[in-house]
């Protein structure tokens, strides 16, 4: 879609003209207010002179950054086409990247059209309170302009030509705080950029000072699903301290393989045999449930590293390279995806160790402050850290094998065996006062229920009723509770299944 195209998309708002006009001295102020208020203005809210100076202004001034997003993406889409057109038939890898990241940024494309057509008028009222053009060197604005859609905040993961192998070694090591992980990838990039050598040296310092190959394998042994490669681990990293860099590469790329493998497994809740997929299949189903990785990670795994598996399947060694390099980039790679089958296996169980934790921190063994305790820390790890913990909470049996491993190993993820802490927090779940004080707390707060809120207390409710109902003793005291619970919750549910009709008919 060319920018004349796009722009032939866009409806002809009042407004359309000032964008011609926007620095000469030929505008008439009230004029341009008069056209403002027309659109804006409601019965409910008027804004001052400066409300609607700011709002002008923020429109032209975003509007000059839509328009150069998808400058920017066209001259991309073009670039890429052409690359995709003259490149061999047989570099199948090639025509993959350049096809992804057409989709991806047609995509993005078609969200910013949208934005233009129907949301930019709105973006510049709610944030009258500022003026972007006054404010172009505050970081902290910009982060939040960049928050008007995906691609304006993403933007580096749309380029093909991004340096996403050193996204994948560097995103998840050990010791860097959250928020500087994003400038210490791009001094990474930097350095690759301005010398190869610095920066093979740099990973060369890495690997070698922290002992990363071993790390790796002590990860893959002390996991509960990677523990079965350990033999495999230990083989590695004799080869890798021998430096017989060829075996090595031999015999990581095809592991990494298989951490992908087990990171499929590991979502699947299965083993998956020969329906894992391809590499690109694997990869695309590991990282898909996070934006940000499948942005910023899943391109190298998906597009560069089959390129090096496929050169050492079909000529059974790596030719013409510099091996050592090679080999210590692998084992970056290596801790990267065993760092996310780690998350993968391990997050359901961090909420409840951190609800123990609360718990013995603030209860002193009152059993009405654990309830309470156990309660609000349950229900606000609900919204970030996904469900599953309840289900490990509903049948503890089903992750006997997995919590039995846990406890036996040395260095395990609790200091205490796992399993007694699912124990204690799975008994009291399923006790009679525990309902007992859900059903008196959506009784006292569900009035302020609305439906897809974060944290919303009646959400987090329904989702135990319906995990814990179908495992509680049938006529039991406790199951009366929690049907006690569901009929209260029942209301709720009926007109949000109303709400939900009514906004279906109207699409």
């Amino acid at each position: 879609m060319s920018e004349k195209e796009v722009n032939s998309k866009i409806p002809k708002a009042p407004l359309s003209n000032i964008l011609e006009f926007a620095d000469t001295k030929n505008i008439e102020e009230k004029s341009i207010h008069a056209q403002l208020l027309e659109l804006i203005q409601t019965n409910d809210e008027s804004f001052s002179d400066v409300d609607i100076q700011n709002i002008l202004s923020n429109y032209i001034y975003v509007s000059e950054c839509v328009r150069a997003d998808l400058k920017e993406i066209e001259n991309r889409l073009s670039e890429l086409k052409k690359l995709d057109s003259i490149t061999p038939a047989d570099d199948e890898y090639a025509h993959k990247k350049y096809r992804y990241f057409a989709r991806l940024n047609r995509k993005a494309q078609a969200e910013i059209t949208d934005f233009y057509s129907n949301d930019l008028l709105k973006y510049a009222v709610d944030n009258k309170a500022l003026k972007y053009v006054e404010r172009k060197d505050d970081r902290l604005t910009m982060m939040f302009l960049d928050g008007r859609y995906e691609y304006a905040h993403f933007k580096r993961y749309f380029e093909y030509t991004h340096d996403f192998s050193t996204e994948a070694k560097i995103r998840f090591i050990p010791g860097v705080e959250l928020i500087k992980r994003e400038e210490v990838i791009t001094e990474y990039i930097s350095l690759k950029n301005a010398s190869i050598e610095k920066y093979h040296a740099e990973i060369l310092r890495m690997v070698i000072e922290n002992k990363s190959i071993e790390y790796v394998r002590d990860i893959v042994s002390t996991n509960h699903f990677l523990a079965r490669r350990s033999e495999i681990f230990d083989v590695l990293v004799e080869l890798f301290n021998d430096e017989r860099y060829q075996s090595f590469i031999s015999l990581a790329v095809l592991q990494l393989e298989g951490l992908f493998y087990d990171c499929c497994s590991i979502i699947a809740k299965k083993e998956l045999g020969d329906k894992a997929g391809t590499l690109i299949e694997k990869a695309e189903k590991v990282y898909g449930e996070n934006r940000v990785f499948q942005l910023s990670i899943y391109p190298y795994f998906a597009f560069e590293v089959p390129c090096l598996r496929n050169e050492i399947a079909h000529n059974g060694i790596i030719l013409g390279k510099e091996l050592q390099v090679i080999a210590n980039e692998i084992v970056l790679d290596l801790y990267s995806v065993t760092y996310w089958a780690c998350h993968l296996t391990n997050e359901k169980y961090i909420p409840l160790l951190m609800t123990m934790d609360k718990i013995n921190e603030d209860s002193s063994g009152d059993e009405n402050v654990i309830m309470e305790v156990m309660f609000l820390e349950l229900f606000s790890n609900y919204q970030i850290s996904g469900s599953e913990y309840l289900e490990v909470l509903a049948k503890p049996e089903v992750y006997n094998k997995e919590l039995n491993f846990y406890d036996m190993e040395e260095g395990n993820v609790t200091k205490n065996k796992l399993s007694e802490t699912i124990t204690f927090l799975s008994e009291r779940v399923k006790s009679k006062s525990f309902w007992e004080l859900t059903y008196k707390l959506v009784e006292e707060y569900g009035s302020k229920h609305k439906k897809g809120k974060p944290y919303e207390l009646v959400d987090f409710a329904i989702k135990l009723k319906n995990t814990f109902m179908p495992n509680l003793v049938k006529e039991s005291k406790e199951k009366e509770a929690c049907i006690n619970v569901a009929r209260l919750l029942k209301t709720y549910e009926d007109v949000d299944k109303e709400m939900a009709g009514g906004n279906k008919c109207q699409s």
